[in-house]
Order: C-alpha cells, then structure tokens, then sequence
C-alpha cells in the first residue's frame, strides 16, 4: 500500500524537559570532578556506550559514549566522545573531536559512508563559547584518511518549516521562517552513493540532543545534499500539503536497498490517519526515487505482544537493515525481544531476561547482513533502578548461529585510562 506523500516539512515542538535531560555537566572524562554516589570513597560511574553502526567491511564498530554519575538523585555526565571498535583485535580508538570539550561541545551517533572511509555524526555545542556556525545540532564529516572535519550544516542559515493546523477550511499549512540553531538533528546516514545525507529533525528547545537521548518525540526526515548547486541545503521530505504524516519512535534510519530507508513509526496525522490507525503500522519504507513513503511492517505482518494494550501490540524499534534488505534487524515488546526478519520471516533470536537484564537499547545488523549485535539498556534514570549494568554487548553470527560477547565496556575504559595517563604525563 502507498500512502503517496509527498514533500513538505511538519514543525512540532519538542518537551522543553528534554533540553534539561540532555544538557550537559562540567564533568570530564579522567577529571573527577563529580560530588556523586561512592563506593569505598570513590566515585561510582559506568560508561554508556550507544549508537553503535557496522562499518560497510563488517570489521568495526563506531560508536558514542560518555561516563555518567550519580549526584543527589540526578544523572551528572561527562561530554560525549566518539570510538571506533575494531572487532577482531578487541581494541578501541578514541577520536579526537575538532572542537576543544571545554567549549561544551559533543558528538554523538557516527555512522561511515559506502567506502568506510568518512564518518556523518552530530555536533552539539550550545554554550557561549561555541561559534555561530556550529551553535546549537549541527551534521559534520569526518575524513577518517587525514582527520579533517567539515561541517556540512550551518547554525547561520535560515531554515523554513511548516506547521499543519484544522480551519474552518479543514486542514491548512502555514509555513514560517527559522533559524537552524534552534532545529533538533539526529541520526545521520549517508546514502548508498554516497552523494547525500539523510536524518532527522524536529524543532525543539534550541540545543537539545534528544536523538541521542531517544525521548519518543515527533520529527521528519530530512536530506542535504553534499555535491551540485544545492550542497549543504537541509530539505525536509515525506511531504504533500493535503497528507501529512508524524512519525514516532526512536529515530534511527537504515537503508534498505539503493533507493530505500527503513524506520520505525507509528502514529500518522492527516487524510491517512485512520487507514494508519487500522494497520497499525510499526515501521515504514521511503523510496528516494519516487519520494513516496508505504508501510513497512503493521499488525497483519509484526508479531503480537500481548503484554501491550491493544494500540501498542505491534511495536518495532531499532530498526536495521542488510544492504540488500534481505535480513532486517529489529526490537519488539518493550525492548526486551531481538527479532530478525529473514526473507519475510520473523524469528526472535534473544530474550532481554535471558541474558540477566530488563531490555535492550539497540540491534544493529551488518550491511552484508551477515552479523549482528545487540546492545544492552545502558543508562539507568535513577540510583536505584533495578537491573543488571552489563559490560558487554553480543554479536551473532547470523550463519552459523552462535551468539558471542564482546568487552567493549572493559577495552574502552583501558582506552580511556590510556589517553587520560599520556595527557598527565604531557
């Protein structure tokens, strides 16, 4: 079925405790300045690791992080640092960022370009030490070849959006001007050629990382192209004034195929929202080509989870996908089941209570579609949140089956102690 949409941008305003869930502390990686929760003197801390992404050989993983700590019930952290994991030799790299930290600048959610060669992320930097140019959720690349950064998105520019109201007329667009400083980017892509960046925005608190922190918010898809006369233009998509759509869940993008993305979704707004509302649709598919969208998986089609209230029994989130769009990886329940769709084929392959834990925070499969990884909840929201905080993530082999652990947790915390011992000795 094809829901026939076409382009147009959907404002929607993003709550306002997002920008204060998000914003970060003074605290440093290796510099204990945090007053938290201790344990035989010392402070408590774990590391958060997210957002991980298959490089395009299968060989690495990229990924963000950061410490966190408790002080008087509320979460302090350190800045948001990016690793790349290489999967055979176990040993992580820590990326310098092209901003000093102490600026208050972040990046977060990484993932490479068809060679392997670049990494897309996001930029965070909402002090007044940033520049006007990188102010606020900005997209940049990363030249992995010589360590040279661009950004390719600039808080300077101008960027127009579209609000839907009802009227007396019925349902009618009015279109406003905004300042990009104040949009809310998250999970960049590149797309199968290379030639475009494709994500998501919402307008929220200027500032706001909340695609990193996965608040259930509303957002639109958005590409920028990197080359011709329109590069670094940020062009919102899934558009046509008389059908608009709003799309919820945590955010991420995958391709599927050449021309196709992947994401999870659930709740629509326009002409279309009561065939949505019978379908219950958990994850759609847009084609770059046509610029149409069409539901991906609904109730007929996505296992049923009773433990959920009617509306809620056909849930997928994390959605992931081979290059082939063969194998697709994906969460169902609350988070707490590891599902692949082979050829059309649902199977749950791993059980969050199996593994000692409530739920899982991510899956991502490899574009050859040959592993996978499941990541495990990472942060808990207060002290005394009662779950295992694991230290590792699993990796599957999707031939032969076998499910492996991987010590990310423990070989990036010796990465981290080695850069903090090489820059006390400087």
């Amino acid at each position: 079925m094809n829901l026939g949409l076409r382009r147009i941008g959907i404002c929607v305003t993003l709550v306002l405790l997002a920008c204060i869930a998000c914003s970060s502390s003074g605290y440093e990686i290796g510099k204990a300045r945090v007053d938290g929760n201790k344990v035989g003197g010392e402070i408590a801390y774990e590391l958060s690791v997210n957002n991980l992404t298959f490089s395009p050989d299968g060989r690495h993983l990229v990924f963000d992080f950061h410490e966190f700590a408790f002080e008087k019930r509320r979460i302090s952290r350190s800045r948001i640092s990016i690793g790349l994991y290489n999967l055979k030799d176990e040993t992580v790299t820590i990326i310098d960022p092209p901003v000093d930290p102490e600026t208050g600048f972040d990046w977060h959610s990484p993932s490479f370009d068809p060679t392997g060669r670049k990494l897309v992320m996001v930029t965070s930097c909402i002090t007044t030490k940033c520049s006007d140019q990188i102010y606020g959720t900005q997209i940049g690349i990363l030249d992995l070849d010589n360590d040279k950064f661009s950004w390719i998105t600039d808080a300077r520019d101008k960027t127009y959006m579209w609000n839907y109201g009802y009227s007396p007329r019925g349902l009618r667009r009015s279109s406003f001007p905004d300042f990009g400083r104040s949009n809310v980017r998250g999970y960049p892509i590149f797309s199968a050629d290379g030639k475009r960046i494709y994500h998501m925005m919402s307008a929220g608190a200027k500032g706001s990382i909340i695609f990193y922190m996965q608040f259930d918010a509303e957002y639109w898809l958005n590409v920028i192209e990197l080359k011709g006369p329109a590069a670094g233009e940020d062009s919102s998509l899934l558009s046509y004034q008389d059908d608009a759509v709003i799309f919820k869940g945590d955010g991420r993008l995958s391709l599927a195929g050449n021309n196709r993305l992947i994401f999870s979704g659930w709740r629509g707004f326009g002409p279309s929202i009561d065939e949505l509302d019978k379908r219950q649709p958990s994850a759609f598919i847009y084609d770059m080509g046509d610029d149409e969208l069409s539901v991906a998986f609904d109730k007929n089609n996505t296992p049923l989870d009773s433990r959920f209230p009617a509306v809620s029994q056909y849930r997928l989130r994390s959605i992931s996908a081979s290059n082939n769009e063969s194998r697709i990886a994906a969460l169902s329940g609350k988070g707490d089941v590891v599902s692949l769709i082979d050829d059309g084929n649902f199977q749950s392959l791993l059980k969050a209570e199996d593994m000692g834990i409530d739920r899982f925070e991510q899956v991502v499969i490899s574009g050859d579609g040959q592993q996978l990884v499941a990541v495990p909840r990472q942060k808990p929201f207060e002290p005394d949140d009662k779950f295992l905080e694991p230290n590792d993530i699993w990796l599957k082999d999707l031939n032969s089956g076998d499910w492996m652990s991987l010590p990310l947790k423990k070989t990036l915390r010796n990465a981290i102690d080695a850069l903090n011992s090489a820059e006390r000795t400087q």
